[in-house]
């Protein structure tokens, strides 16, 4: 989830239009958030809004901690006047002196025109009087100000009200993702009967997953993710500073792919901890030729490499689109469903036209 912080930029719009009210004065007032004022109110906001109720986020709550624990930083950051708008900006709708709406925008590390919407939150005495959409609409002009081509953002699945203001905004989805998770002490098969080779990745597969990457979520794309490494070593990707953070806390990283008469399936990244509890984290992109049998040999080799996973908790990221079977099929082996999330995607270029 990203953090927060205020706007700081000179420019008369949009920040001038979102700081008067809107419509009924009872309403509420739009405004940029400010630092280090809103930050504890919002934050409260999202704990309402996340971790409660009917969509509650397991992971939201973790992530609100550690962002509590950066309210220092940022007010030091906001305090030396540092300019953190190209990391953060955000805006709150604020009735009778509280905070009862929240939204931030991002820019994403992967295009300069490409930003990230997230934690779109109002207060459940709030809801159905049109303040998400103001919110998203302040979001969407601070973009277009500054030269934004394109704006993401992730949905809970089954969250209707949401659902139907992204599209009414001109959202469309590009990938589903949905969380599973293994119960310590419930071990898959050590292997699994199928026909496809699994392998760990090497260079020379680097364009074909790039390839099932795009297709999983466009957003999450990097370019520069490259692969080292064969044989009975892990291949290490990602930035030095990752592979330090990895290696102080312990923490091993490997790349695996199925694939059929030189056809590569699916692909799967695996992060593991050697410490206490154990957790294993894997993410899955299958490709358009990958079939059931593919995944669970391609997951359950992955789990079985780095020793029994029957004591450690598994939490695995499938990125796919409405592959119901497949999220069947690795459910059979001891995986249960927590949450299901879209990705949705607005092309500015294309709404201007």
């Amino acid at each position: 989830m990203p953090g927060l912080t205020c706007i700081r930029s000179t420019s008369p719009s949009p920040e001038r239009r979102a700081a008067t009210p809107l419509g009924d004065e009872a309403l509420g007032v739009l405004r940029p958030l400010r630092i280090p004022s809103d930050i504890r109110s919002a934050l409260d906001l999202l704990q309402i809004a996340f971790c409660q109720g009917e969509f509650q986020n397991p992971e939201a709550l973790r992530e609100l901690k550690l962002m509590r624990r950066m309210i220092p930083l940022l007010t030091l950051s906001a305090w030396l006047g540092d300019d953190l708008e190209e990391l953060f900006s955000g805006f709150v709708w604020e009735k009778g002196g509280h905070v009862v709406g929240n939204v931030n925008v991002h820019r994403s590390s992967g295009g300069k025109g490409t930003w990230l919407i997230s934690n779109l939150a109002v207060h459940p005495s709030q809801r159905g009087k049109g303040v998400a959409r103001r919110l998203m609409q302040a979001a969407k002009e601070h973009i277009i100000d500054r030269g934004g081509t394109s704006i993401t953002l992730k949905a809970r699945a089954g969250n209707l009200p949401a659902s139907r203001l992204y599209e009414r905004l001109g959202f469309q989805r590009l990938a589903r993702e949905a969380r599973l998770t293994k119960p310590p002490g419930v071990a898959p098969p050590a292997s699994i009967d199928s026909p496809c080779q699994v392998r760990r990745a090497n260079v020379e597969d680097s364009r074909t997953i790039s390839t099932m990457r795009q297709r999983a979520a466009a957003d999450e794309f990097e370019p520069a993710h490259l692969l080292r490494g064969t044989g009975p070593a892990p291949p290490v990707g990602g930035p030095t500073a990752r592979w330090l953070r990895d290696a102080l806390t312990l923490r091993r990283r490997q790349a695996w792919v199925a694939e059929r008469r030189g056809t590569l399936l699916a692909y799967l990244e695996m992060t593991a901890n050697r410490v206490p509890p154990f957790q294993r984290r894997m993410r899955l992109f299958p490709g358009s030729q990958c079939q059931i049998s593919d995944a669970q040999a391609l997951t359950t080799t992955a789990l079985w490499s780095l020793g029994n996973p029957a004591k450690a908790e598994v939490k695995l990221t499938l990125q796919a689109l409405g592959e119901e079977e497949l999220e069947k099929g690795l459910h059979d082996l001891g995986f249960i469903e927590v949450s299901v999330e879209d990705t949705l995607w607005l092309n500015l270029r294309q709404q201007e036209r």
